[in-house]
């Protein structure tokens, strides 16, 4: 019978952001108390805590792990402590079995995810494909926004320019992001909308005939919908509906990913996939994911704290492979993908953070020793590590 460790019950990614919280002081009570609890089962546990608030144990928080726990962590650390270490842990000294999931923690712990004085867009005249845009009618327009704020669609429909058509629901809004960039803004419900990187929301700015508030979306978006029982609120995207009346949640649906997932942090949602004939309410906690390729429909419990956590500038996988890792990353940087020979099998876990430099996250990932990148401007090759054979014993 496998024994507990102090560290039951706690995954590493709950344990390493609480206490980023707590070095920023942005705990919540209910976190705070998480964090306690955790803290006072072991004195283990307090001894890391204290380890771990200070700067000098930086660069141990940003190598390689390799399980989801955070006792096999501590360990590693422990074992590492005693010498100056150039890289966290080696590949031999952590991998067991053929199932292994690697974990790769990306974010600085003492860094904040997001600079809030930092422009998305900040020189008005560059590339419009490198702009976020405002069309509606025959206005288009790039937009200079900020990370940090939530803009009201009327408000940027008047002060792009004076030449913009009145908000007055006649003509449809489109809002597009390219890649690397984001925006947050208020629709005029009431319902505020994160838009994340390289992905389009169409939407009327007033209501329309059908006594429901509609929008389309390709890409990524999480959802604040304001509550109106009278008027519910549905999300389209690529033959998928989600209608709710008041809730929030997270829709990932990019037309180039074999996987549609959606994830309800709070209220209910039900959610309808044409393609198979399936419908599903969805409770708080929650995930869906349906796989395209399989028309196959998986629903798991989900840690609410991480939906739409990229709002902040930092990027969450969770048993992911490789290429659906580097699928999204195509989404978050200017980079293109192509696979040579068999990919590895095993299943990546961990976070980045978006101002990561995207060759500094592949040498991370290499340091798996699973795959092996080849770089040729902005095309990518990825080939499995040929010296691990691990897979096929």
């Amino acid at each position: 019978m496998k024994q507990n460790t102090p560290y039951h019950n706690y995954s590493i990614y709950t344990i390493v952001s609480l206490i980023r919280k707590a070095k920023k002081g942005d705990l919540t009570e209910e976190e705070l108390l998480t964090l306690h609890q955790w803290i006072n089962r072991n004195p283990r546990n307090r001894a890391l805590y204290n380890r771990l608030l200070t700067k000098d144990q930086i660069n141990e928080l940003e190598g390689m792990l390799a399980k989801d726990t955070l006792g096999r962590y501590t360990q590693l650390i422990e074992r590492a402590r005693a010498k100056k270490v150039k890289r966290l842990v080696t590949y031999t000294s952590i991998v067991a079995a053929a199932s292994i999931i690697v974990y790769l923690l990306f974010v600085p712990l003492f860094e904040d995810s997001v600079d809030l004085n930092k422009e998305l867009v900040s020189i008005p005249d560059m590339d419009e494909s490198d702009m976020i845009t405002l069309h509606t009618g025959d206005f288009r327009e790039g937009l200079v926004v900020r990370q940090d704020s939530v803009y009201e669609v009327s408000s940027l429909l008047r002060e792009v320019s004076t030449d913009a058509p009145e908000a007055d629901g006649l003509e449809p809004v489109v809002i597009r992001t390219p890649i690397g960039k984001t925006i947050a803004f208020k629709l005029y419900d009431g319902s505020t909308v994160y838009l994340n990187s390289n992905s389009r929301l169409f939407f009327y700015n007033q209501d329309d005939l059908q006594g429901e508030r509609r929008v389309q979306l390709s890409g990524e978006a999480f959802f604040e919908v304001a509550k109106d029982e009278k008027r519910p609120f549905i999300v389209e995207n690529n033959g998928r509906e989600i209608k709710v009346l008041g809730t929030s949640f997270n829709v990932n649906g990019y037309e180039t990913h074999d996987k549609f997932k959606l994830g309800l942090a709070t209220g209910r949602v039900e959610i309808s996939i044409k393609d198979i004939g399936y419908t599903k309410v969805l409770t708080p906690g929650h995930e869906l994911t349906y796989d395209k390729t399989k028309n196959k429909v998986v629903q798991r419990a989900q840690d609410i704290h991480r939906m739409g956590l990229w709002r902040t500038g930092v990027y969450v996988f969770e048993d992911v492979s490789i290429v659906e890792l580097t699928k999204d990353m195509e989404q978050m940087y200017p980079i293109h993908f192509v696979y040579e020979g068999d990919m590895p099998k095993h299943l990546f876990s961990g976070e980045i953070s978006l101002k990561e430099e995207w060759k500094k996250v592949l040498n991370k990932l290499e340091m798996t020793n699973r795959v092996r990148f080849t770089i040729e401007g902005n095309k990518v090759t990825v080939r499995r590590h040929q010296e691990n054979n691990v897979e096929n014993n």
